[in-house]
């Protein structure tokens, strides 16, 4: 059976003008505002970029950029090491076929030239601090079109290893001493330029600082069949200090743990190290003896009994972390958080 209509009755099917009229004029109207809020953004952006600015610097390879600040909020000043020699540059948007720009850092002014690349010379004042200005003249104008103003301060000369700051497992930073038994750790190297750093790996070891035993840290277990591994950590180089010291960041890639389930107000130490990672399973065999005494638990035996025993095993047998301190908190803590009212 065929129940589609006759073709003659279909072509004299009455139409709903109203209802007609009222989709088309419908359609006049969104059709051009769905159009410019899509393409509104994107308008904007390209504005921006045709608006005469400085955009972003760099000084001694670490970016800075303006962003809105909030209420008591300032900039955190770039570290310059005392006695270094940098390279200072910014990146603008010209609309002219010619550019100036004027340079000024430690009370000291650069003459105007046609590029905004800047080799200074850091002073020896550790401590100092003050604002490197960089300021743009578009074309042949006498008026400055746009300037930036960066914060900095020198720090001492030298190679160095340092902790950044430490993390809760939920991602909240851990403003005092006294810690949850998991956290994250965030570090960074000042070191000498490492030609192939990839090559390295930083591992992390917490001990108890009265017996001042190194344990090393392992990744947590998830699967019944998975074998326990060192906690192994990210390592990035993000900026040089001069020309022959350049900076590492480094962070833990899962918690390590701080204590035992019942090691509350505990004095621990924490530390990192780097490692070459080619040797990491033969670092771990020389530090820590791991023996399975049920389905999902597991005995550690640390068989490096002191920190310098353990500095050896590093990379050129020097590049362990100094201690850090902290004490196990009574019961899981939290960082940051706001109290209630009475």
């Amino acid at each position: 059976m065929n129940d589609l209509p006759e073709p003659e009755v279909v072509a004299t099917r009455p139409r709903n003008k109203r209802l007609t009229i009222l989709v088309m004029v419908v359609l006049a109207v969104v059709i051009p505002v769905t159009t410019f809020f899509w393409m509104y953004p994107a308008w904007e952006t390209s504005q921006a970029f045709e608006e005469p600015k400085i955009t972003i610097a760099h000084l001694d390879g670490e970016p800075f950029m303006r962003v809105q600040l909030g209420p008591n909020q300032t900039y955190r000043p770039i570290e310059l090491m005392a006695g270094t020699r940098v390279n200072m540059e910014c990146e603008v948007v010209s609309v002219q076929e010619t550019r100036r720009f004027a340079f000024r850092a430690f009370g000291r002014d650069v003459i105007r030239k046609p590029d905004c690349d800047y080799m200074v010379v850091i002073p020896e004042e550790v401590g100092l601090a003050g604002q490197v200005v960089f300021t743009f003249f578009d074309g042949a104008s006498e008026e400055p079109t746009d300037v930036m103003e960066i914060p900095v301060v020198v720090v001492a000369a030298g190679q160095r290893m340092e902790f950044h700051g430490l993390e809760d497992g939920a991602g909240r930073g851990i403003l005092a001493a006294s810690v949850p038994q998991r956290v994250v750790v965030y570090a960074r190297a000042i070191l000498n330029d490492i030609e192939d750093y990839r090559r390295l790996v930083p591992l992390f070891f917490v001990a108890e600082s009265l017996s001042g035993v190194p344990v090393l840290q392992l990744t947590p277990v998830r699967e019944d069949d998975e074998e326990p591994t060192p906690l192994t950590g990210q390592f990035v180089r993000y900026r040089k200090y001069g020309e022959k010291i350049s900076g590492y960041a480094l962070w833990s890639r899962d918690t390590i743990s701080i204590g035992g389930l019942s090691d509350h107000r505990k004095v621990f130490d924490v530390y990192y190290g780097l490692f070459v990672k080619k040797n990491l399973e033969k670092i771990f065999e020389r530090t820590l003896s791991v023996e399975w005494t049920g389905k999902d638990s597991i005995k550690v035996k640390p068989l490096i009994t002191n920190e310098e025993d353990l500095r050896a095993l590093t990379w050129e047998g020097r590049t362990l972390s100094p201690p850090l301190h902290v004490v196990r908190g009574g019961t899981d803590v939290d960082s940051g958080g706001s109290i209630s009212p009475d």
